[in-house]
């Protein structure tokens, strides 16, 4: 017997369009305990992915921001600010475009290879660009331990 993905996905996924801010997609994150949010389209196309590092690597300045910029070192309320100002720009300038995906039709041993190779903790569960679920290295541990 073959298990699949869809044995073992979730159809509702937490999502976000491009236009979301990040503050938004970072409240959704903390309230569904998740680390990652799809980015779709109006018809549920995948655009993308954001996760809660890309959410910290947008929000806090780099540094060579932070070395160009001495304000940074004579005021706390300037990275307040650079903070607030990140949270507000939408999630389709920090996703990542390069998303690595299944069809619900792939079997569950070969999702949980594709998550370990790329270290990543879930994968969305895709077919014909449309997103139908999300698969997490916790729904295929669940079901061989």
């Amino acid at each position: 017997m073959h298990l699949r993905v869809k044995d073992f996905m979730t159809d509702r996924v937490v999502t976000a369009t491009p236009q979301t801010t990040i503050d938004q997609v970072l409240k959704e994150m903390q309230v569904h305990g998740i680390n990652g949010t799809v980015v779709v389209d109006d018809e549920r196309h995948v655009l993308g992915v954001v996760t809660q590092g890309d959410v910290f690597r947008a929000a806090l300045p780099t540094e060579a921001e932070v070395l160009a910029d001495e304000s940074y070192f004579l005021s706390a309320e300037r990275l307040k600010e650079h903070i607030r100002e990140a949270l507000l720009r939408p999630v389709g300038e920090i996703m990542s475009r390069r998303l690595v995906s299944v069809s619900p039709d792939s079997p569950a041993a070969l999702a949980g290879g594709i998550m370990l190779d790329h270290r990543i903790k879930q994968l969305p569960v895709v077919e014909a660009g449309i997103l139908q679920g999300i698969i997490t290295i916790a729904d295929i541990t669940r079901q061989f331990v």
